[in-house]
């Protein structure tokens, strides 16, 4: 009986951890973090400062970078993934946002077929 239920929980308990061992760390996308400086985005995406969009409240400064991802092989190559864009979108210097845009042909399903 003991093994019955050494064997039962053993299993359960595989069952249980199974999910969380494969789930994905949501606060990376790619080769970014959220809570990354301005300076790693800018270095990890050959981007200047001069690029970054800001706008500063009275204690607050938003920071917005667009990037279009290189399509030349070998260089962080993302177009093969079809993504379009990314907007970095940073809170006092640190990002806090990651919105990527795919292209739209890439990620259309297939079309059905009805009979």
């Amino acid at each position: 009986m003991k093994a019955m239920l050494s064997l039962f929980l053993g299993f359960f308990s595989l069952i249980a951890f199974v999910p969380v061992l494969r789930a994905q760390d949501l606060a990376k996308y790619r080769g970014f973090t959220l809570g990354a400086n301005l300076a790693t985005v800018l270095k990890l995406t050959n981007q200047k400062l001069a690029d970054v969009n800001q706008t500063q409240g009275v204690s607050l400064v938003f920071q917005e970078l667009t990037w279009w991802p290189p399509s030349v092989p070998g260089e962080l190559a993302y177009r093969s993934d079809s993504v379009e864009q990314i907007l970095f979108s940073f809170y006092n210097g640190e990002l806090y946002k990651i919105s990527v845009t795919y292209d739209q042909n890439s990620t259309k399903g297939s079309p059905r077929k009805t009979w």
